[in-house]
C-alpha cells in the first residue's frame, strides 16, 4: 500500500512539473513558438559619459504596445531618463505623458522611432538630451524641424544614416548644445549653422564632407575640445589655420584629403592636441620629425603606409606615443 501511495506520489509530481513547464514555455514565448522579447538593457549614452545627464534610467519595452497602451503607463516621478525600444510605436501620446510626468532629462529612441515621435519630443522644453539609435528609414529629417524649441538641449546623439543638411536646419535654437554625433550626411551648409553654437564641445560628423567654406565656418567654434570628422577636401592653410585657431582641442580624427605634409606637422605641434588621427598619403618626413618633437601629443593614428614605414624610428624617439594605423572609420 504505502509502495502504490509513493508511486502516485511520484506520478503527480511530475505531472505537476510537465504541466508548469507548459506554462512557462508559453509565457516565455507569444503563443507560436517564437520568443519573447526581452527589454533592453538600459544603453549608457554620451551625455551619461560626459556627466551632462544623470541617475536611473527606466527602460520600456515597446514590443506589442500602442501609443495610447504606453501613455498609460506609470512612469515614477524619480525618473528623469527613458529608453524606449524599439520604440515604433512611441507616438504623441506617450510623450504627452512624460511631459506631464514632469521635467524629463534625457529619451532615448530604439530604431523603430518615427518622424511624429521624435518631433512630439520637441514638446518636452527641459530636455537636455536626445538620442536615436540606428536611425532607420521611418526617421527623416523631418523628425527634428522643431528642434530649435529644446533651449535646455546640451546633447543630440543620432545613429543610421537616414538623415542629411535639412535635419540641422534649425539646430541653431538649441544654444547650449554641447555634444552632437551623428552619421547624417552633412555639407558646408550645415557647418554654417553649427558655427553659431558657440558651447559646443563635443563634434562627430562622422558622415560630413566639408570644403574650405565648412571649414572656416568650423573655425568659429574655439570652444572645441573633441572634433571627429569623415571628407576634408579643403585647402591645406585654411585646414591648419582652422585648428590651430582652436586653443581647447584636444581631439582631432579626420581624412584630410588635401593636407600637405608641412601641413600636418604644423597640426602635430598644436599645443594643447593629445590626439591626433590623419587619413592622408601625404605624411612624411616633416611629420615625422614634428612627431619627434611633439610634447603634448599622445596618441597618433596615419595612414597605414606611413604607419609601416616610420614605426620603429618614431618608437625609438618617443617610447611613450601611442602610435597606430587609422582606417579613417
Amino acid at each position: 500500500m504505502d509502495q502504490r501511495n509513493r508511486a502516485d506520489r511520484v506520478f503527480l509530481a511530475l505531472l505537476a512539473f510537465v504541466v508548469l513547464s507548459w506554462f512557462v514555455s508559453r509565457w516565455m514565448t507569444d503563443g507560436e513558438n517564437n520568443p519573447r522579447p526581452a527589454p533592453s538593457e538600459p544603453m549608457e549614452t554620451l551625455a551619461g559619459q560626459r556627466g551632462i545627464v544623470s541617475g536611473k534610467v527606466m527602460t520600456v519595452d515597446t514590443t506589442g504596445k500602442t501609443d495610447e497602451e504606453l501613455s498609460r503607463m506609470e512612469f515614477p516621478k524619480q525618473i528623469r531618463r527613458f529608453q524606449f525600444d524599439p520604440g515604433n510605436s512611441v507616438g504623441p501620446q506617450t510623450i504627452d505623458a512624460l511631459r506631464v510626468h514632469g521635467d524629463i532629462d534625457e529619451v532615448v529612441f530604439g530604431p523603430g522611432v518615427t518622424d511624429e515621435a521624435l518631433d512630439a519630443a520637441s514638446s518636452l522644453v527641459a530636455l537636455k538630451s536626445i538620442v536615436v539609435v540606428e536611425a532607420s528609414a521611418s526617421c527623416t529629417n523631418a523628425g527634428l524641424k522643431n528642434i530649435g524649441r529644446l533651449s535646455n538641449l546640451r546633447s543630440l546623439w543620432i545613429t543610421g544614416y537616414s538623415m542629411d543638411d535639412g535635419a540641422f536646419a534649425n539646430v541653431g535654437g538649441c544654444q547650449n548644445l554641447e555634444l552632437i554625433a551623428t552619421r547624417a550626411r552633412l555639407s558646408d551648409k550645415s557647418a554654417v549653422v553649427l558655427s553659431s553654437l558657440k558651447h559646443l564641445r563635443d563634434l562627430s560628423v562622422l558622415n560630413a564632407e566639408f570644403t574650405s567654406a565648412g571649414l572656416l565656418a568650423l573655425a568659429k567654434l574655439t570652444s572645441l575640445e573633441l572634433l571627429r570628422m569623415a571628407a576634408c577636401e579643403a585647402e591645406d592653410d585654411i585646414v591648419v589655420k582652422t585648428f590651430l585657431g582652436m586653443p581647447n582641442l584636444r581631439v582631432l580624427e579626420m581624412k584630410a584629403y588635401g593636407i600637405s605634409d608641412s601641413g600636418a606637422a604644423r597640426l602635430v605641434g598644436h599645443p594643447s592636441l593629445e590626439k591626433l588621427c590623419l587619413w592622408t598619403p601625404s605624411l612624411g618626413e616633416k611629420t615625422l620629425d614634428a612627431l619627434k618633437a611633439a610634447t603634448s601629443l599622445k596618441h597618433f593614428s596615419s595612414y597605414m603606409p606611413f604607419f609601416a614605414a616610420n614605426r620603429q624610428a618614431l618608437a625609438a624617439a618617443r617610447a611613450d606615443l601611442v602610435f597606430v594605423p587609422y582606417d579613417g572609420q
